[in-house]
């Protein structure tokens, strides 16, 4: 039924026997062993030879590590909506540009209570922008009196109590309100008012040790050092450039001051802001917090710094200011003209 299958057929070559003999297997195993040392001894060359890689530093996780309260100065609400942040801040230049070039101005005087006007009209604006981005993160609040009045102290305390009764009339408990103002000699006047009323304030553009340690002794509750201007007065007093910020005058001044506060062991939160780059934000450690604007914010977060100079915790100059500046304890009460000296005002 079924076909037969062609006959095998086979060939004249015979197909030869592999024979494993022990002398043949004991070649085969010295020869494994040959072949193993040489890929590992190439695999140690090529680990010798390699780069090694470093790990990148995030500028948030470095400041993560040191305990550095993250602030964000901004009105953009997606990025107060995403960004992890332990506060927010508003400034005049922040409001100003979240208007995107709206002039808010007075006219000239032609109204009798024009300036009252406006002035309520932006301690509302203000109070309810506060709230806004208060709702999207719920951390401390810094807000601002009007700056242009630094030279007023009960001005600055009035409408201080003004903006924090409104705060308070929507809800947000005062001990979040974080007032701000010039650290001039009404500023510190008005601040001092204000810490006894149970106000929490900041005093803003402290230039020097003794300006912050005379900030410190009324008792205000963060002081703020303003990094790029300060940095800039000193460049422009000298008429020079620093490339290497380490040996920026203005750095050393700052620098000297975080040490004094540490060594002091002074409760007052030192907040660096206003900075220009990212590397001036690298070179500084030890603030209690820093206040970034919406891009440094971005940056600080994404941003790898792997190039930036390695600077000491405190420069030798820096510490050694430090250590020869006035106890606070001994500080004299000052007032007036005599609080601030000429290179402080």
């Amino acid at each position: 039924m079924y076909p037969r299958s062609p006959p095998i057929v086979k060939n004249d070559i015979a197909t030869p026997t592999v024979r494993f003999t022990a002398a043949r297997a004991r070649s085969l195993r010295r020869e494994n062993k040959e072949n193993a040392a040489q890929e590992s001894e190439r695999e140690q060359k090529r680990d010798c030879n390699s780069t090694p890689k470093v790990k990148p530093v995030i500028i948030r996780r470095t400041l993560a590590a040191a305990n550095t309260a993250v602030i964000g100065d901004t009105v953009d609400f997606p990025t107060l909506s995403v960004e992890d942040l332990n506060g927010t801040a508003l400034s005049p230049a922040t409001v100003l540009a979240g208007l995107e070039g709206e002039d808010l101005h007075s006219s000239g005087g032609r109204l009798a209570n024009t300036n009252r006007i406006v002035q309520r009209a932006m301690e509302h604006f203000v109070m309810e922008l506060g709230m806004a981005i208060y709702e999207r993160n719920g951390g401390p609040h810094l807000t601002f009196v009007d700056p242009r009045r630094n030279d007023n102290a009960a001005a600055m305390v009035r409408s201080a109590k003004r903006l924090v009764n409104l705060f308070r009339a929507r809800g947000m408990n005062e001990g979040k309100i974080v007032i701000s103002i010039p650290a001039t000699e009404d500023g510190v006047v008005a601040a001092k008012e204000l810490e006894a009323a149970g106000i929490h304030t900041n005093l803003i553009f402290v230039t020097s040790i003794m300006h912050a340690a005379i900030c410190a002794q009324v008792g205000a509750t963060a002081i703020s050092i303003s990094v790029g201007p300060l940095l800039l007065c000193h460049e422009r007093k000298r008429n020079a450039v620093y490339p290497d910020l380490a040996l920026h005058p203005g750095m050393e001044i700052i620098q000297a001051t975080l040490e004094y506060f540490k060594l002091h062991e002074i409760s007052t939160r030192l907040v660096g802001r206003d900075f220009r780059q990212v590397a001036e934000l690298n070179a500084l450690s030890g603030f209690d917090a820093v206040c970034l604007l919406n891009e440094q914010l971005k940056v600080s977060r994404w941003k790898a710094e792997t190039h930036s100079a390695v600077f000491p915790d405190r420069p030798p100059q820096a510490s050694m200011r430090a250590r020869q500046a006035q106890n606070p304890a001994k500080l004299p009460e000052k007032r007036g003209r005599e609080v601030h000296g000429a290179d402080v005002r």
